[in-house]
């Protein structure tokens, strides 16, 4: 960045805008933080359930009224899933949405709302030595480019695309 300077050219010109890894000053001080989170999965038939979760928090620093750094936004997601059993095979699909944060520190950026959605697969096998799982996970299935309120890099870099993740585990 240094070079840049000295050549002339700004910061501002190269859509950096600096604020995102730069230092941050923190001072004690009293806060307020109120939050909700909910719940709920309903089976309906054999092997298959919805669920539905969000969370929420509002922080505010009390002497002065702001927002406090680094709180998520609102968040839900849904999930639909089919389970043979344990051992058995499973599979879900889970649909996640995060809003804009609209409450936010001093000159923090606040990127747009966004959406994903995994995809999962996993079958479990009971053997002499006990239960061993094996689980594809597809996170961020579509591809989709967002910003996610809580990186570090939101302010010139998009999220993580499409993920695959493999788990084993097993309890012997």
């Amino acid at each position: 960045m240094e070079k840049l300077r000295r050549a002339g050219v700004s910061a501002e010109s190269l859509g950096l805008v600096g604020r995102a890894l730069d230092s941050l000053e923190v001072r004690q001080g009293n806060a307020r933080l109120v939050g909700a989170e909910a719940a709920f999965t309903m089976p309906f038939t054999r092997g298959f359930s919805a669920s539905v979760n969000s969370d929420v928090v509002h922080a505010t620093n009390t002497s002065d009224r702001t927002a406090l750094p680094f709180v998520p936004p609102m968040r839900a997601s849904g999930t639909l899933r089919w389970d043979e059993g344990t051992p058995g095979k499973s599979f879900a699909v889970t649909g996640e949405w995060n809003a804009r944060q609209t409450r936010v520190f001093r000159d923090d950026f606040a990127p747009s709302a966004w959406g994903a959605v995994h995809v999962s697969a996993g079958i479990s096998h009971l053997t002499s030595r006990g239960l061993i799982s094996v689980e594809l996970t597809v996170r961020n299935a579509t591809n989709a480019r967002y910003r996610d309120f809580m990186s570090r890099y939101k302010e010139f870099a998009d999220a993580a695309g499409r993920a695959f993740v493999l788990r084993v585990s097993t309890a012997l």
